[in-house]
């Protein structure tokens, strides 16, 4: 939920190469008003698209039953790679802390002071920007198969497996894992260019810098696979940006 305290490295996009610079393409947006207004969590490192008025969407298939607006060329939607969530703090928060202890001995939904004004605006590297990033947000199963070269696709609300398990708010389904990276195509198998939407080709395994430092494999390239631990310790996935889109059935 928005609000929510997570460490900063825990969801997470890491550029290693190609950002940022003055000629990086990059979107700055608004997230759709049925993902703030009911509390739905988008983490950073996940793909967004912008719907059909310009806010961004963490769903090419949402609908009316899913939040995230509406999407007309779903085949043809922009992928892009969130930098900043739902709860971070600048993006959105409501100025409570859930079940906190009182003074008095009571519980509840507490008001304090967070000293940021949150704007509702993010931001996201766009797919076509030639960026090779590192993501914590990836799906990992015994079917994908993260080894370098391989083509990556968003999970979206049709995705019967991977998506997890729904829950109802205010009449929406929410499925935790849309937006993650997978190696898997609707419906299950691998995914096929220019049937699935590609969003990036994963590529070797690094471990990329932390606060600005630079670890001595940052140029070892002599992995065959694209997943690892970050410097936080955190488990990876690396990849270049890519957009090929689908013409595949629905939800491809």
């Amino acid at each position: 939920m928005p609000g929510r305290v997570d460490m900063m490295y825990v969801h997470a996009l890491d550029p290693l190469k190609g950002w940022f610079n003055l000629s990086a393409l990059d979107k700055s947006a608004a997230f759709d008003s049925s993902i703030l207004s009911n509390g739905v969590t988008v983490y950073p490192g996940r793909v967004v698209f912008c719907n059909d008025a310009g806010y961004f969407s963490n769903d090419r298939y949402s609908d009316s039953t899913h939040p995230g607006g509406t999407l007309t060329f779903k085949n043809t939607a922009m992928p892009m790679f969130l930098w900043a969530g739902t709860g971070d703090a600048d993006v959105y928060n409501d100025g409570t802390a859930a079940t906190q202890a009182q003074w008095g001995g009571g519980t509840g939904n507490v008001t304090n002071w967070i000293p940021v004004m949150p704007s509702g605006v993010s931001m996201a590297l766009v797919a076509t920007g030639g960026y090779e990033l590192q993501t914590t947000e990836f799906y990992s199963s015994a079917s994908t198969n993260y080894t370098v070269n391989a083509p990556l696709a968003a999970i979206n609300n049709l995705y019967t497996t991977e998506r997890g398990t729904g829950a109802t708010v205010n009449g929406l389904t929410v499925y935790p894992n849309v937006g993650m990276l997978t190696t898997d195509a609707f419906g299950g198998g691998a995914l096929a260019p220019y049937t699935n939407h590609i969003v990036g080709i994963c590529s070797p395994f690094v471990q990329g810098q932390v606060n600005y430092l630079q670890p001595s494999n940052m140029q070892n390239s002599t992995t065959s696979t694209a997943t690892g631990y970050n410097a936080n310790g955190m488990s990876v996935v690396s990849f270049w940006t890519y957009f090929l889109p689908g013409t595949g059935s629905s939800g491809a």
